[in-house]
């Protein structure tokens, strides 16, 4: 038995925000690193989504320590960068892109208030807001993008926790 078959039944929304908790349970914290635990996870039977979300936050993990995150990466890599503003380096073409959804809000919001390049520790408000916001607004999300909104709660949640 799977750890998944543990989970409660629920909604999509609440699955996918589940998931994005059971992967918490996977993230190995390395200086200012995350790495997923692939191994284990696939010994525990965790489903296909949570192995998806730990393979993106470690993805995103890796090009954020090495600042080698471009849009133009993203897109070759098949990255889920979602509407105009959701994914490093996409800020709505300067903020003259109007948001496409509830998440792409957010990530406006976020894009509007972190400063890029100023070290370690100096966007932990601005991440904080972010996963606040995804906590909160969730349930207005569709479907198709929980699983990204997910990755992107639990990134912050750890990555963009480091110095805070």
């Amino acid at each position: 038995e799977g750890i998944n078959d543990k989970m409660e039944n629920g909604t999509e929304s609440d699955i996918s925000f589940q998931n994005g908790e059971l992967l918490k349970n996977y993230l190995i914290l390395e200086g200012e690193r995350v790495y997923f635990d692939y191994d284990r996870a696939t010994q525990d039977k965790v489903s296909d989504d949570v192995l998806e979300m730990g393979m993106l936050v470690e993805a995103i993990s890796k090009d954020y320590s090495e600042k080698t995150f471009t849009p133009d990466k993203y897109f070759k890599a098949s990255w889920p960068v979602h509407g105009n503003y959701c994914g490093p380096g996409h800020n709505g073409n300067n903020f003259t892109l109007p948001v496409v959804d509830v998440l792409d809000q957010g990530c406006q919001n976020h894009d509007s208030c972190y400063k890029w390049g100023a070290g370690i520790g100096a966007n932990c408000e601005c991440n904080r807001q972010l996963v606040n916001y995804i906590k909160v607004y969730r349930r207005w999300m569709p479907a198709n993008v929980l699983g990204v909104a997910d990755a992107i709660r639990v990134y912050f949640e750890t990555v963009g926790s480091i110095g805070c």
